[in-house]
């Protein structure tokens, strides 16, 4: 179907159209404007009667010469005083300022430095400024915008800043074992009020089961003599729920060196007492020693190596403290200076159980560490020669563990002294086991010993 355009209906022009001739008639003669009326911001003099012929009357031609005349004479008059005021030394430069009044465009490259010094550049219009407006006019503007520091400067900036912290904190940490030596010996004299808040503290902690614990309990890590006013509320009476919560807040709030005094003095003794008489451990006791292992220096040098040294320890005792080591990770260094030290200590059963879980942890130990260990086993042979005296079980399942974790890292003479232990202290079922290990060790050092013999004598024979 082909399209069609809609009929719009024109609209009519309400103006009438003037005939032809009227047009022309009026085209020919000139029509008259009205005269504009004299309001508040003019004068009758300001209405300009244009005649007939378009010219002004001569009256008119003559106020305006007039006024122009007028208007001439001030811009001469205050140019003339502009001048008298100008300095002889900058007249010249009224000119290069003409000449140079021109907009000018910047590229992107063009350094905005430059921009702002012609803007510094520019003559004072109001006099100069006041000291303090001058000041921070110049601490806002900056002197380059070049980059003066780099990454050197800001790594070397955060070094000497960690190590002035650091010597800070030696420096503090040195002043309070100083202050609480001589305030053992003196004996610190403290404010009544605060001596009867941390004997109630003790008091209340004596009784804790759950609920919130005192503010001043969690203020004592930060104070110079807190192990004085720990003595105040009796640790050795609190409870283990206590016990724990106050483990939590000293081992997260103490540096390493004052959370193993605290280790040593409290929690230590605490545990122990607590399995002498009821013969068995509370969950939050085993709590409390699994959050002192986050201060793992601390914890080996003032929880475990005192522990082992007593020469006391039940294997109850060590059975408890070695399954949370179990659970729990160590750092190398930390578990090899711990067994380095159990090894050269007097031998006890704690120390066998603790070198297990150790080695079952299958670090990669030191040699100086293996080699601790070693002698560790063959110091059997001196404290107990006679072949009648039985080693306890620990000691050889210590050794089978030891050989099968770390039996390819030994030396040749240590081998020979580890197997020379056993033929000497013989266990009916674990020294074969032992032995077992040892077997594929010994025929290697037996062939690569005959075949230096065999390459000597093949030596001496061509000489």
């Amino acid at each position: 179907m082909p399209f069609v355009k809609p009929f719009r209906k024109r609209r009519r022009s309400t103006n009438k159209a003037e005939s032809l001739g009227a047009q022309i008639i009026g085209d020919r003669i000139a029509r008259t404007k009205k005269k504009r009326k004299v309001g508040d911001e003019g004068t009758a003099d300001d209405a300009l009667d244009v005649t007939a012929d378009g010219y002004v009357p001569a009256d008119q031609s003559e106020k305006i010469f007039k006024y122009a005349r007028e208007l001439q004479d001030d811009e001469e008059k205050d140019a003339g005083d502009a001048e008298e005021d100008e300095d002889p030394a900058d007249a010249g430069e009224g000119d290069d300022d003409d000449e140079e009044d021109v907009e000018l465009e910047y590229s992107d490259t063009m350094s905005m430095k430059s921009q702002f010094t012609d803007l510094c550049s520019m003559p004072d219009i109001d006099g100069e400024l006041d000291p303090e407006d001058e000041r921070i006019l110049n601490d806002m503007m900056p002197t380059s915008f070049v980059q003066t520091r780099n990454l050197a400067d800001m790594i070397l900036e955060k070094i000497r800043e960690k190590e002035e912290k650091k010597a800070k904190q030696d420096r503090e940490d040195a002043r309070s074992e100083a202050g609480s030596e001589t305030g053992s010996r003196s004996g610190p004299k403290f404010d009544p009020k605060v001596t009867k808040v941390y004997k109630a503290v003790g008091t209340m902690l004596s009784k804790y089961r759950s609920g919130r614990i005192p503010k001043a309990l969690k203020l004592l890590p930060h104070m110079q003599d807190w192990e004085e006013l720990l003595l105040l509320t009796r640790p050795h009476n609190w409870t283990p729920h206590a016990m724990y919560q106050a483990t939590r807040i000293f081992a997260s709030n103490l540096n390493e060196r004052m959370a193993q005094r605290f280790y040593q003095a409290v929690l230590l003794p605490s545990v122990r007492s607590w399995m002498k008489e009821t013969k068995h451990m509370p969950p939050h006791y085993f709590m409390a020693i699994r959050k002192a292992i986050f201060k793992q220096k601390a914890f080996i040098r003032g929880f475990l190596l005192p522990l082992v040294e007593e020469q006391d320890c039940g294997l109850r005792e060590a059975m408890v403290v070695g399954s949370v080591l179990q659970k729990t990770s160590i750092k190398v260094v930390n578990a090899a200076v711990a067994m380095a030290k159990m090894a050269l200590m007097p031998y006890s059963g704690a120390t066998s159980l603790f070198l297990r879980v150790f080695f079952d942890k299958r670090y990669q130990l030191p040699l100086g560490c293996i080699d601790a260990i070693v002698q560790h086993f063959g110091s059997q042979l001196q404290h107990n020669p006679s072949s009648t005296y039985q080693l306890p079980v620990l000691w050889h399942q210590c050794l089978l563990t030891f050989l099968q974790r770390y039996k390819n890292e030994l030396t040749p003479d240590q081998i020979y002294l580890i197997n020379k232990v056993i033929n000497k202290h013989n266990h009916y079922l674990i020294s074969s086991e032992i032995r077992r290990e040892l077997m594929p060790i010994m025929q290697r050092l037996a062939k690569d010993k005959d075949k230096a013999a065999k390459t000597g004598k093949s030596k001496g024979k061509g000489n």
